[in-house]
């Protein structure tokens, strides 16, 4: 299974379309809400974030805990989001 299998499988999955349905409603009406993802292990957020960046055309940010954390995470994206600028 390539990256791409796997980010559609995440795609695909009922939570993401629930998250994908909430920034859709939230980009629509203008607001501004904050999102907290919990449970997460390893490089799950990096898969999570980009499975919905894709499905979406509008800018994402990510606030991390620490320098180390957000490198990590900009590291991970950069390699599943091979042509997109991160």
């Amino acid at each position: 299974m390539n990256i791409e299998e796997i980010l559609k499988v995440y795609a695909e999955s009922g939570q993401l379309r629930q998250l994908h349905s909430f920034l859709e409603k939230s980009n629509e009406a203008s607001e501004t809400e904050d999102l907290h993802l919990k449970g997460l292990t390893g490089s799950q957020d990096a898969f999570v974030a980009a499975a919905v960046f894709k499905s979406t055309d509008f800018n994402h940010l990510f606030v991390l805990s620490d320098k180390e954390e957000a490198a990590y995470f900009q590291n991970n994206l950069k390699n599943l989001l091979e042509s997109k600028d991160v």
